[in-house]
């Protein structure tokens, strides 16, 4: 594409991916949302549904883009799941005098989607002392009227601001669906980019934790450089815990302030399916953090419906590290009775071979 095609693109039009232009999400958006950052973070975002390695981005400083740098960057985050292969991205940037400019101010935006962690992150962020608002986005996600209940419940309670945003992805969401699942190719950078737009925070809060460290927008690197990308100090308060260290931490400090089981994690619209792999994953970290059972799921998790547990956690135990075996002997203890035969088998005697490691991590627990 020639800089005179470029140049010649409608105002909303945020450049292309490929061949093909992108601009039908930026409508769908506030003007004000429509700066660099989430112009880039949009044509990232498609160029990984679409699997296609070459962008064409109209914005307001345009030799900012050019930095090889940041082409490595947004190639290292498209780069998941592993199964989609590797896109050697490519940012060319043409100059839009119209797009509009950035107010930053040294508030802190907390992205949430009513779920464990970016909850805790924003009481965390209300520990801290900090000018904290939240911020939820509807993206198309199937979930996302369970999300935003949520979200208005938890925002209410704790007497913080809300903001939220729409951005019309459910095209490409559907194009991708067979590769992705529910994944949207560096969600976080987008999510952050528009969080931080809509309220002038030089500062986003995304809720990463140890154990999706593999995942390139919730990785060390993502923290360290998405402020490349995003134009704000990215951070997360749990880098070094996974979901039941967060709800430990939330039983000690926050369960005179709000009950976790207000929070929504599932991939499903009914909110609580309890079928899909992030119900699961709650359920164990409810039961392995002394919570007990989390109410409300339509199916019960430890029967596992859906055969997550035997027919893949069970099938991939020694590729765990110590602390998630451990959580999840801890529940299997907790829902023995529950259990199908073959898992509850499993557990018994995995109870026995790994004695220490459950001892090892209680104290860590206790701790």
């Amino acid at each position: 594409m020639t800089t005179e095609e470029a140049t010649d693109l409608s105002h909303n039009t945020v450049g292309y991916v490929g061949t093909e232009p992108v601009g039908e999400a930026l409508e769908t958006l506030p003007v004000d949302a429509r700066t660099d950052e989430v112009r880039l973070a949009l044509c990232i975002a498609i160029a990984g549904w679409r699997m296609e390695p070459a962008i064409t981005l109209r914005c307001a400083n345009s030799p900012r883009w050019m930095d090889p740098a940041v082409a490595r960057l947004v190639s290292y985050l498209l780069a998941y799941p592993p199964t989609v292969g590797h896109l050697a991205i490519k940012i060319d940037a043409v100059h839009d005098p119209l797009a509009p400019k950035r107010q930053i101010t040294q508030r802190t935006v907390t992205l949430t989607s009513g779920g464990i962690d970016s909850t805790a992150a924003l009481l965390d962020a209300l520990d801290q002392g900090s000018d904290v608002l939240a911020h939820w986005v509807d993206y198309g996600q199937r979930y996302a009227a369970a999300e935003f209940a949520a979200v208005e419940k938890i925002t209410a309670t704790l007497g913080v601001q809300l903001e939220h945003s729409c951005v019309n992805l459910g095209r490409e969401i559907e194009a991708g669906e067979l590769r992705y699942a529910h994944i949207v190719p560096a969600r976080n950078v987008l999510l952050a980019a528009i969080a931080s737009a809509r309220t002038s925070a030089g500062h986003v809060v995304v809720a990463g934790m140890a154990d999706e460290a593999k995942v390139p927008d919730k990785s060390p690197r993502f923290y360290a450089e998405g402020s490349r990308l995003i134009g704000a100090t990215v951070s997360s308060p749990f880098l070094d815990m996974n979901k039941t260290d967060v709800l430990v931490r939330w039983r000690r400090r926050w369960s005179n302030v709000l009950h976790p089981a207000v929070t929504v994690t599932c991939y499903e619209a009914s909110g609580r399916c309890g079928r899909c792999r992030a119900c699961t994953k709650r359920a164990i970290a409810f039961a392995a953090a002394g919570w007990g059972d989390d109410p409300g799921f339509r199916t019960d998790p430890f029967a596992d419906p859906a055969g997550i547990i035997k027919d893949d956690w069970l099938a991939r135990w020694h590729t765990f590290g110590a602390s998630r075996r451990a959580d999840l002997l801890l529940a299997f203890r907790h829902a023995h009775d529950r259990l199908p035969a073959g898992v509850a088998r499993f557990a018994e005697k995995a109870w026995r071979a790994e004695a220490a490691i459950v001892e090892q991590r209680l104290r860590s627990l206790e701790g």
